[in-house]
């Protein structure tokens, strides 16, 4: 009798002889290493400040500001998200270093310390000062401030140096040294300006420069400036671990988009030429 066929089919062979490399093992390789692999994770980095336009302006706008935009620059190729709001400065330090917001736009060391920052600032400012026309004033050192009421923003610091430490140093008369707070608390300082409550406003200068073109007050306010520039930096909460990542990144993305040109052309939308350490 001829033997039965089977009613089992035939074993398939998922793998060629070992004299050859199975393409099951090839397979099998791969994916070990893709579970390997570690993921990029999408994330929403939150940030906040006060508006300080040119750096950082209307949220809405189609011109966030320099800063916002270099953020996105640097992080959404990335897969990540800005979600840019503007907040009192006050609060903004309070909310980062509680991990509320990711990070505060326009920081700088010697006013949150710690903040966690990148080695290279995001941007630069020099320290402004405004005055209605008439005055004739000129930065002579710390005490050619003594004659006048000056507005400033509260928990602000302009050069990192003798200004601040005056500032500081004088705060406590009020009536010499005013520190407004609130989203626009820059704005708020020129119309104290112009309504005599002040003689001085002290900002930076590009901020003090736009708000003044924008409200058409040149030929109300003067200028000067102190000749200066330090670096601005997004200062990333201490209380969120990404942060150091978050920070090497942007340090590291705006000098990529410096030697790749695209730096300037941020820089040339808010009618700003690039500034090179002091």
């Amino acid at each position: 009798m001829k033997p039965r066929p089977s009613l089992m089919p035939p074993a398939k062979k998922y793998c060629r002889p070992i004299a050859k490399p199975p393409r099951c093992a090839g397979l099998v390789l791969l994916m070990a290493l893709l579970l390997f692999v570690p993921q990029v994770q999408a994330e929403v980095i939150t940030l906040r400040a006060d508006a300080w336009c040119p750096y950082n302006c209307d949220p809405d706008s189609d011109k966030p500001g320099l800063i916002i935009d270099i953020a996105r620059a640097v992080f959404t190729p990335l897969g990540h998200t800005i979600n840019y709001q503007t907040m009192p400065w006050s609060r903004t330090l309070h909310e980062v270093r509680k991990g509320h917001v990711t990070g505060a736009v326009g920081a700088v060391p010697s006013e949150a310390p710690d903040l966690i920052y990148g080695k290279n600032p995001v941007a630069w400012m020099d320290t402004g000062f405004a005055f209605n026309k008439g005055l004739n004033f000129h930065y002579q050192g710390p005490q050619s401030l003594d004659p006048y009421k000056i507005a400033t923003i509260k928990d602000y610091h302009y050069d990192e140096g003798e200004v601040d430490a005056y500032l500081q140093s004088h705060a406590h008369n009020t009536q010499h040294i005013q520190a407004n707070t609130g989203d626009h608390a820059g704005l708020a300082n020129l119309k104290k300006l112009l309504a005599g409550r002040v003689e001085l406003a002290i900002d930076s200068h590009a901020v003090l420069k736009y708000l003044i073109q924008q409200l058409h007050l040149s030929d109300k306010i003067d200028l000067a400036t102190l000749g200066r520039p330090n670096g601005v930096y997004i200062g990333f909460s201490p209380a969120d671990k990404n942060s150091a990542k978050w920070a090497e990144t942007l340090s590291t993305g705006v000098e990529t988009l410096r030697q790749k040109g695209e730096l300037a052309a941020i820089l040339a939308r808010y009618g700003l030429t690039e500034q090179k350490a002091p």
